[in-house]
C-alpha cells in the first residue's frame, strides 16, 4: 500500500497544475477551442471513411482501333475501295495530276539533253572551223617567212628552182656556143 501511495504521489507531481479558473470572454473561448479539439479528434478517428490523398491521375483513354473493310472478291491492285466516293475521286486525280507532272518533267528534261546536245554539236563545228582556218593562216605566214628568209626566191635555192621548173638556162653553162 505504501508502494502505490507513492507512485500515486509521483504521477501526482508529474502532472501539471491544474488550470486556473476562467472568467468572461476568456472562459468562452476556452469553450469554443474545447469543442474545436473534439471535432478534431471525432474527424480524425480510425474509423473514419476518408481516403487518402494522392495525386490527381489523368484517366487512360484507349486507342482507336479502326477496323479494315475487306472485300472478299476481286481485289484490284490500284483501285480505291474508299466508300466515300468525292474522296476516291479527288485522290484519283490527285494521282493523276502528280504523273502528268513527273511526265512533263522528264519530257522537259529530255528536251534540255537534247537542246545541250545540240549547242555542243554546233560549237565543236565553229571551234573546228576557227581551227582550220588558223592552221590555213600559220602555213600562209610559215611560208611568207620562209621566202622573206631565202631572200624572196619562194623559199627555194636559185639553182634548184631552175632544175624544178626545167629552165636550163643558167649564168655562164659550158656546153653553149
Amino acid at each position: 500500500a505504501a508502494a502505490a501511495a507513492a507512485a500515486t504521489a509521483a504521477a501526482a507531481a508529474a502532472a501539471p497544475p491544474p488550470p486556473p479558473v476562467l472568467s468572461g470572454a476568456l472562459a468562452a473561448a476556452a469553450a469554443a477551442c474545447a469543442g474545436l479539439e473534439s471535432d478534431v479528434h471525432s474527424a480524425l478517428a480510425p474509423s473514419s471513411l476518408r481516403a487518402p490523398l494522392a495525386w490527381r491521375t489523368k484517366k487512360v483513354e484507349s486507342i482507336k482501333q479502326f477496323n479494315p473493310m475487306y472485300e472478299e472478291e476481286g481485289f484490284q491492285k490500284g483501285r480505291d475501295y474508299d466508300p466515300n466516293r468525292e474522296r476516291a475521286e479527288k485522290k484519283k486525280l490527285q494521282r493523276q495530276l502528280k504523273q502528268e507532272a513527273r511526265g512533263a518533267v522528264r519530257e522537259l528534261r529530255k528536251d534540255n539533253r537534247f537542246l545541250a546536245d545540240q549547242r555542243q554539236g554546233e560549237a565543236s563545228e565553229a571551234k573546228e572551223e576557227r581551227g582550220e582556218k588558223q592552221r590555213e593562216t600559220l602555213a600562209f605566214l610559215e611560208k611568207m617567212e620562209g621566202d622573206m628568209k631565202s631572200g624572196g626566191q619562194g623559199g627555194m635555192i636559185v639553182k634548184t628552182q631552175r632544175r624544178v621548173n626545167g629552165t636550163g638556162e643558167g649564168r655562164g653553162k659550158k656546153g653553149s656556143g
